[in-house]
């Protein structure tokens, strides 16, 4: 249930595919699907409104290393652009650039976390970052 009805007008959303100006082509396809399956959660498709979705960086780090130097912990990053526009008003909604997210992961077991892959941990980032667009533009949480 939404705490706040700023946008009871809003009925559709269109979401066209991510673009992704990284080399990972995953991302466009993976952002695409996650935020479609959010966003129409509350709103089924249509043209009520747009929400359009940039990613221009993604990038993985080793941040922790083990007593041989191996790396044991990354920090997966993504930034992005979004705009947000309400169509039946004309408005703009929201809009940010350079929106960036991270999220840090252990590749090797006995650190208090379960160890993940990259396109694990891919995953659970992206579904935060979608979260957190769902919670800050469907909600105004």
């Amino acid at each position: 249930m939404s705490v706040s009805n700023y946008l009871e007008h809003i009925k559709t959303i269109r979401i066209p595919p991510v673009q992704n100006q990284t080399i990972l082509f995953q991302l466009e396809d993976e952002m695409t699907t996650e935020l479609r399956s959010r966003f129409n959660s509350k709103w089924t498709d249509g043209d009520d409104a747009i929400l359009l979705v940039t990613v221009h960086d993604y990038e993985i780090r080793p941040i922790a290393y083990d007593v041989n130097a191996l790396p044991e912990r990354y920090r997966m990053r993504v930034v992005l652009d979004y705009e947000f526009r309400d169509n039946v008003k004309s408005k703009l909604v929201d809009a940010k650039r350079d929106a960036e997210y991270h999220r840090d992961f252990y590749v090797v077991t006995g650190r208090g976390e379960q160890p993940e892959d990259e396109q694990t941990a891919r995953q659970r980032l992206l579904r935060d970052v979608v979260d957190e667009l769902y919670y800050t533009l469907a909600e105004q949480w």
